[in-house]
C-alpha cells in the first residue's frame, strides 16, 4: 500500500483522480519504493510501506554463526552515499544493529534519485564503511554486517 501525500503550494491546481491512479498504478508496477513529482503548483510524493518479515532478527540475537565472515555491502551505483533519508530524523542503520535480508541499510543519491542500499542478508552492522554524504563509485566498500 502507497502512502499518498500530496502537499499543495500557492494556489493548487487540482490533480483529477485518473492522473493520481496512473502515477499509483506505475509504482506500483515497478520496483520503485518512493516516488516524488513536483508540479509548478504542487508536488506528489507516493512511498511504499515495506511490512516486516517474519526472517526480522531480535536485538540481541546471534546474527552469523561463530567463523562466518562480514558481508561487505558495495554500491551497485555512482552517488552520494546517505546514512539517512533527507526527509528522516536518524540514520537506517546504526553498528550493533541487527537487520533483515532485503531491509534497507543506507542510501545512494544520483541525480535525484534515491537508490535504496539493501542488507544482502540478514545479521548484524558491524561497521559503517563510507562516511555521510561521501561521494562513492560503482563497487565501493559502504558497511559490513556479519
Amino acid at each position: 500500500m502507497a502512502e499518498i501525500e500530496l502537499l499543495p503550494m500557492a494556489t493548487p491546481s487540482p490533480m483529477d483522480r485518473q492522473q493520481l491512479t496512473a502515477f499509483i498504478d506505475a509504482m506500483a508496477m515497478s520496483d520503485l519504493d518512493r516516488l516524488e513529482i513536483r508540479h509548478e503548483r504542487w508536488t506528489l510524493r507516493l512511498a511504499r510501506q515495506r511490512r516486516q518479515r517474519a526472517t526480522e532478527l531480535t536485538a540481541g540475537a546471534a546474527a552469523v554463526p561463530a567463523g562466518v565472515e562480514a558481508t561487505v555491502v558495495r554500491a551497485a551505483s555512482v552517488g552520494i552515499f546517505l546514512h539517512a533519508h533527507p526527509l528522516g530524523t536518524g540514520p537506517l542503520v546504526r553498528p550493533g544493529q541487527s537487520v533483515a535480508a532485503d531491509q534497507t541499510v543506507a542510501l545512494l543519491k544520483t541525480g535525484l534519485l534515491l537508490l535504496d542500499v539493501s542488507a544482502p542478508r540478514a545479521g548484524r552492522v558491524s561497521r559503517v564503511s563510507a562516511p555521510d554524504e561521501a561521494p562513492v563509485g560503482y563497487g565501493d566498500a559502504l558497511l559490513e554486517i556479519e
